[in-house]
C-alpha cells in the first residue's frame, strides 16, 4: 500500500484532490494505458502548479513498477511546487526516492521512462508544452543516474507496467541518462553492453558524450 496524505485542507480542496486522484490512478483500468500515464503525469504537475495538496488516498500497489510509478508522481508533484524553495522540494521527495531505490533492479527505470516527456509521446502530448521541472532526471540527475546504473547492472530484472514491455527501450533510456549525467567510471559499465545489437549504437554514443564532457571540463 502507498498512502498519499494532505493535511489541513478544506473540504472543497479535498474534493478537488480526490477527483484528481481518480484520474491519476486510472492507468490500471484504462483501455489506453499510455494515455492514462500521460494524464497521471500532467495531473500531478497541475495539482502542484495550482497549489492543491496531494490526494489523501490509499492506493493499492500490485507491482514494483506500479509502486515506482506512484513514487514518480509524488516527485513530479513536489518539484513543480513553485511556492517552495529547492531544498524543501528535495526534502519532500526523499521518501519517494527511497521507494524508487527499493525497486532499482526492477520497476524504477520503467516508471521513470514512462513519465519522461522526452521519451513518452503521451506524456508530452498531455503536457502540450515543456514546463519546467517536468523531467525527474533533469531535477535529480545524480539520483536517477544511480538508478540507471543499477538497472544496467541487473538488466534482466526489469519489469514493465503494461502488457507489452520493451526491455531494450527502457535500457536505452538508462543509457541516455548516463550519457548526459554519468561519470568516467560509467564507461566500464557501458562497455558491458556494447555488443548488444539492441543497445550497442546507443552505448557508443553515450561513451563518446561522457568522454567529451570530461575531456573538456
Amino acid at each position: 500500500m502507498l498512502f498519499m496524505r494532505s493535511e489541513g485542507t478544506s473540504l472543497g480542496t479535498q474534493s478537488q484532490s480526490q477527483q484528481a486522484a481518480r484520474s491519476l490512478y486510472a492507468a490500471t483500468e484504462s483501455s489506453s494505458p499510455q494515455n492514462a500515464v500521460g494524464v497521471f503525469v500532467s495531473s500531478h504537475i497541475a495539482l502542484a502548479k495550482i497549489g492543491l495538496p496531494l490526494p489523501d488516498a490509499q492506493i493499492t500497489i500490485d507491482s514494483p513498477c506500479a509502486e515506482s510509478l506512484a513514487a514518480c508522481g509524488i516527485v513530479l508533484y513536489w518539484i513543480n511546487r513553485d511556492d517552495l524553495d529547492e531544498g524543501t522540494k528535495r526534502s519532500k521527495c526523499r521518501h519517494a526516492f527511497s521507494i524508487l531505490h527499493s525497486h532499482r533492479e526492477d520497476g524504477a527505470i520503467p516508471a521513470l521512462f514512462f513519465c519522461d516527456p522526452g521519451y513518452s509521446f503521451w506524456v508530452s502530448y498531455q503536457l502540450k508544452m515543456s514546463p519546467e521541472n517536468c523531467s525527474i532526471a533533469s531535477f535529480f540527475p545524480d539520483k536517477v543516474a544511480d538508478l540507471c546504473r543499477c538497472a544496467l547492472n541487473r538488466s534482466t530484472g526489469l519489469t514493465g507496467y503494461f502488457r507489452h514491455f520493451d526491455r531494450s527501450e527502457n535500457l536505452r533510456f538508462a543509457i541516455d541518462v548516463l550519457a548526459r549525467h554519468g561519470k568516467n567510471a560509467d564507461l566500464s559499465l557501458l562497455r558491458q553492453h556494447v555488443d548488444d545489437r539492441n543497445l550497442g549504437t546507443r552505448v557508443i554514443e553515450a561513451m563518446k558524450m561522457i568522454e567529451e564532457r570530461f575531456t573538456t571540463s
